[in-house]
């Protein structure tokens, strides 16, 4: 008999409840896996199975999300938006708002406000410069994606290029003698 391909559809909801209800807490493996009523090794394998990706992310795209809904709904701080979604620092926040969003804490709100967000029954009105970060990171994104330009090159290959004409400039000091001749 294999290892099972998930945790069953009860214990699953009581772990994904779990999850949600202490996302601002320390979570760990060992705390979700006794909810679940099985081994920390084992959770991982059967969380994967059922939801596709490891606890761990799974917790840090819920703390991401629960940010980016704190962001939009209330108008404290990111440090404090950064603890009360759980994650220890603001920088910490903010890394993984950049890799999962594509875009800072405050733009991400921002972005979602502009993109037909609304709260209440009304949309959320942005002030001007807020429109100009946006507007900003949105060209630096399309700019990256036009067709036909060339992607620059990687800082190594430009550095090694330099290097290989230096090298042969030192090669050849006779070449410079000869052309003032």
């Amino acid at each position: 008999m294999g290892v099972r391909e998930g945790l069953s559809d009860g214990r699953l909801r009581q772990v994904l409840s779990f999850i949600e209800e202490h996302l601002a807490d320390d979570l760990s493996l060992e705390r979700i896996a006794d909810v679940a009523g099985i081994s920390a090794t084992h959770l991982k394998i059967v969380f994967r199975g059922s939801m596709g990706l490891p606890v761990h992310r799974y917790v840090i795209h819920r703390r991401v999300e629960r940010a980016k809904t704190l962001l939009m709904e209330t108008d404290s701080s990111v440090a404090e938006i950064a603890l009360a979604a759980g994650f220890s620092y603001q920088s910490h926040m903010a890394r993984h708002m950049r890799r999962i969003l594509g875009v800072a804490p405050r733009a991400g709100a921002a972005l979602v406000a502009l993109g037909s967000a609304k709260l209440g029954g009304q949309r959320r009105t942005l002030s001007a410069a807020a429109r100009r970060k946006i507007s900003l990171a949105q060209k630096a994104r399309g700019s990256k994606l036009k067709s036909g330009a060339q992607p620059p090159k990687p800082k190594r290959a430009v550095y090694a290029a330099s290097r290989r004409r230096m090298a042969a400039a030192q090669k050849a000091p006779w070449a410079k003698a000869k052309s003032k001749s």
